[in-house]
């Protein structure tokens, strides 16, 4: 029997961001003269990075301590009730977290007690942390899908690929995902995930339940704290408040043509592309354009649309939707956006006070090969200009931006 309620007592919150405290990760400290050209990629401590938060280990999970760091991203092993999860990035970490959240309540129906007062609690003598165990996450967080890191060290190139069918059109991908009736958007809805999540777990216990005549009754909000609404600037400048995860993704499909096309003023042939891509979802795509749309200023707002289409994997196209996150905070926290360029496979953009500006989307910015090439190519071409960052730096990244006289500003 379901449980009606709309606090789920035992179960610690999640940050809803997947940006730690945006600080120095490190002091500053002077480095000797003969010093190798890139810095070794640090291995972090969990506890340390997210500052001791009690949901990193509870009856559903533990987030093992050691994080493997390639300069770029963090990289998590997850234990838990249904085996071992890797996660590339303090976002997919937050998302996988949520996801064994839900699995859990979709395959434990009686699992619950009252706690009283409107409460539940977890029965705990019906959860043990199984599955195998792996002993080595250094060896798995190797094998993770590169998202940021593709990225950048692909640096000045560019990838063309034939269009597929895309997410929209007939059996494709993401439209497999959805029930006809919604009653999957329904449900994720209310479990507040992500309905086009690549947990296979997860879909399955998702198709199972979305199957029976009538979805279980219980309180939103039970999981997580309430999610964002993103908005999209429709013609005639009239604003619509959307849930890019709720709303059908033929509902999301007409908004975001439109947006594109009248909004940011993308061409036919890239807003048909961008529309048709396969490795990002209408959820991301809704996002990222609605960053984009939020540069009022900014000319060339399809540059970074360009450039997305070219992506391979969500990870890889998450970084994109990163990058337009972190120019929507800087365009409204730092300096307006006046325009953007291409650069090196990424983007630079240059502010109202003319400042030209590198932006990252990473957790840790270190001296790594990849970040390294990029930044000390845009010092030769650019006379002073700062690095944008929406993760932390390390102590040898702030030393060689000094060096360059480059500055830096952290999103907060």
């Amino acid at each position: 029997m379901w449980l009606h309620t709309t606090v789920f007592a035992q179960q610690p919150d999640i940050p809803e961001s997947g940006n730690p405290v945006a600080v120095i990760a490190e002091p500053v400290t002077a480095i000797p003269v003969e010093e190798p050209d890139y810095e070794a990629p640090p291995v972090l401590s969990a506890k340390v990075w997210w500052k001791d938060a009690d949901w990193l280990s509870n009856q559903l999970w533990r987030v093992r301590d050691e994080v493997v760091s390639d300069g770029i991203s963090n990289q998590y092993v997850i234990d838990s009730a249904y085996g071992t999860f890797q996660a590339y990035g303090d976002r997919q970490l937050l998302e996988r977290l949520r996801e064994i959240r839900a699995i859990y309540f979709l395959r434990n129906q009686g699992a619950f007690e009252s706690g009283g007062e409107g409460t539940i609690e977890i029965a705990k003598d019906k959860l043990n942390l199984a599955g195998e165990i792996i002993e080595d996450p250094k060896q798995v967080a190797g094998d993770l899908p590169r998202g940021a890191r593709a990225i950048l060290r692909r640096a000045g190139s560019r990838i063309h690929r034939e269009r597929r069918k895309g997410n929209y059109g007939g059996e494709g991908p993401i439209r497999s995902l959805i029930g006809a009736d919604g009653k999957k958007l329904e449900l994720t809805g209310r479990l507040e995930i992500d309905p086009y999540s690549d947990n296979e777990m997860l879909q399955e216990e998702l198709e199972r339940i979305s199957a029976v005549k009538a979805l279980p009754s219980f309180g939103v909000g039970f999981v997580l704290p309430a999610r964002r609404f993103f908005k999209v600037v429709e013609a005639g400048n009239a604003v619509r408040s959307i849930d890019p995860y709720l709303d059908d993704p033929s509902d999301l499909f007409v908004h975001n043509r439109r947006a594109l096309r009248e909004e940011l003023g993308a061409s036919k042939e890239l807003t048909s592309e961008f529309l048709s891509m396969e490795s990002a979802t209408p959820a991301q795509q809704t996002m990222l354009i609605q960053a984009l749309a939020e540069l009022k200023n900014c000319r060339s707002r399809t540059v970074l649309i360009e450039m997305a289409v070219n992506t391979e994997t969500r990870n890889e196209f998450d970084y994109f939707k990163r990058t337009a996150e972190l120019l929507a905070w800087y365009n409204g926290q730092v300096s307006p956006i006046q325009k953007l360029e291409p650069f090196l496979g990424v983007i630079t953009f240059t502010d109202t006070a003319g400042e030209r500006v590198l932006p990252l989307a990473v957790d840790l910015a270190g001296w790594c090969e990849e970040v390294a090439s990029i930044v000390s190519e845009f010092s030769n071409v650019t006379e002073g200009g700062k690095v944008a960052l929406s993760g932390r730096a390390t102590g040898r990244m702030l030393v060689e931006l000094d060096r360059r006289g480059i500055g830096f500003v952290l999103q907060e």
